[in-house]
């Protein structure tokens, strides 16, 4: 499978309406090496390198095996908060709007929360 193929298979999901847009990025050893956009982020605003997706659960798995290997190299305690890993999780900006009382919360948040299904930030 190369580059092209899923750029050219992304481009026919487009075009056949099965999703809006994508954006897809290779990295090697800290360089970008090949860069995709296509279809639009909201309707009539095209995607590009600044597109925010709402990616759901779908990032969880990915997030967890990261995360957990960072705590098997003794790297971070399971229990770190997020802020402490990645800064920006703690921006005063929030893109999509969140709940202010989950924004009150964003300091405390762990890893376990975000790949979880807790209930605990209400």
């Amino acid at each position: 499978m190369t580059f092209e193929s899923v750029a050219k298979s992304i481009s026919t999901w487009v075009n056949d309406g099965v999703i809006a847009g994508a954006s897809i990025a290779v990295e090697h050893r800290g360089e970008l090496v090949a860069l995709y956009h296509v279809g639009e982020a909201t309707p009539g605003v095209s995607v590009d390198d600044q597109t925010l997706f709402g990616l759901a659960s779908l990032s969880k798995p990915v997030t967890a095996a990261a995360f957990m290997t960072l705590v098997d190299d003794g790297l971070v305690e399971l229990d770190t908060p997020v802020v402490d890993v990645l800064p920006d999780f703690g921006a005063d900006v929030d893109p999509l709007n969140a709940n202010a009382i989950l924004e009150a919360q964003r300091d405390e948040i762990t890893f376990p929360h975000v790949v979880g299904a807790y209930q605990r930030f209400t």
